[in-house]
């Protein structure tokens, strides 16, 4: 432990010494705080559907990440181009 740098909290002192009387006041808890569920439904074996085989997470997960990405800036050019092809048929 270090000395605690701060004169107005006492100087040279450690924070031990400084905080004895709360700490020997302390409790340990004693016993589960909070139970541990483990709360999941097993699935039963099943045979891996041709779609199932087709699905290319990788590939998925990036366009779906440029896609939100990107939504801005083509929903600007979407407005962009309205309204040029209404001036154009002016």
């Amino acid at each position: 432990m270090w000395p605690d740098p701060t004169p107005s909290q006492g100087t040279g002192k450690l924070r031990h010494q400084r905080l004895g009387p709360e700490l020997k006041m302390a409790t340990q808890l004693s016993g589960p705080v909070m139970p541990i569920r483990n709360v999941y439904k097993k699935e039963k074996a099943r045979v891996i559907s041709e779609d199932e085989k087709n699905f290319k997470a990788f590939a998925s997960l990036r366009m779906a990440r440029a896609n939100a990405r990107l939504f801005g800036i083509r929903a600007k050019r979407a407005k962009e181009a309205a309204e040029q092809d209404v001036e154009k048929k002016k």
